[in-house]
């Protein structure tokens, strides 16, 4: 998924942000993350590896898992 996508999947909404209180820290973790281009390929603009890095990666997996 793009980071956009992602970033849309973890806006908060009542029932999430009173469920998972650390919604918002999750956002702003994402945030971050966000991938910048060079020489053709993504990499995560925190630490310098190819996007989605394996935070990125976690997130998307435990948002896969909570939606299913």
């Amino acid at each position: 998924m793009t980071h956009d996508e992602l970033l849309k999947k973890v806006s908060p909404d009542l029932y999430l942000a009173a469920t998972y209180p650390s919604w918002h820290a999750l956002r702003s973790v994402v945030q971050l993350h966000k991938p910048y281009l060079v020489n053709d390929v993504y990499l995560c603009d925190v630490e310098p590896i190819e996007y989605p890095c394996p935070t990125i990666q976690a997130i998307e997996w435990d948002l896969k898992e909570l939606h299913e």
